[in-house]
This record gives structure tokens, sequence and C-alpha cells, in this order.
């Protein structure tokens, strides 16, 4: 199996998610979004030495870039999520780098790791509830 064709369900579904989330109305008062709550259960499955972020910031990331780019491929995940706003990142709990005073987008590298070694299974509970059903 390649690594675009393991990706790209996965890519897919967070990509449903992010679209049921920018449909739901919410309260501005509440910071986190359902779609932050939900991938936040899904099990980071690497180790946690050398882990610098969050799974939970590269899923939200990869599922807003996939709606915005609209397909499977990791360097445009990437390219979309390093135009992320500092606002943004500092929301969804991104890594600072105390030496610059900037949150930090994961490299390409990681996004491609992470989505492959993901546990599909742990993002199909974690998302299955909130996707109407087709």
């Amino acid at each position: 199996m390649s690594t675009v064709s393991s990706i790209s369900p996965a890519l897919d579904q967070l990509a449903d998610l992010a679209r049921q989330d920018a449909g739901l109305a919410r309260d501005p008062a509440f910071p986190e979004s359902s779609l932050f709550a939900r991938l936040s259960q899904v099990p980071d499955r690497r180790k946690r030495r050398g882990r610098r972020h969050e799974l939970v910031v590269v899923l939200v990331l990869a599922a807003c870039a996939t709606l915005v780019v609209g397909n499977d491929s990791v360097s445009a995940i990437w390219q979309w999520s390093a135009g992320t706003s500092q606002e943004v990142l500092a929301r969804m709990g991104a890594r600072r780098d105390p030496l610059r005073g900037r949150y930090l987008v994961p490299s390409e590298r990681t996004f491609r790791r992470v989505l492959t070694d993901l546990d599909a299974d742990a993002l199909d509970l974690a998302t299955c509830g909130f996707a109407p059903p087709t």
C-alpha cells in the first residue's frame, strides 16, 4: 500500500469532520471547537521522547487544510498550515519557540509520519458520532 493511499482515507474523514464543525453555530465565549474536542480523543501512538507537537494540533491542521486545499497532498497540507496565523496556532495549543517567541507548525515530515501511523479505528471512534450518516 502506498503512503498516499494510506493517508487519503484519514484525510477524507478529517475533512468531513472539519466541514461539519464549520457549519455548527458556536458560542463565541467557548473557545474550543467540537472538532478539537473530538480529535483530542485520538490516542497518540508516537513515543513521548522527541515528540514536539501535540497530535491534536497536527490533526486539526490536517483537517482544516484538507477542507481548504481539497486534496490529499501532505505537501499542500503543510504549505497551508505554514500560513496559519500566530493567533490561531496559539489557540490550538501549538508549540511555542521560546527564543523567537513564535508558534511553530509541524514539519511536512511530521505530518506525513503522523498521518501514516494514525490509528484509524480510534479516529473512527472519535469522529463517527459527529458526521451525519450517509
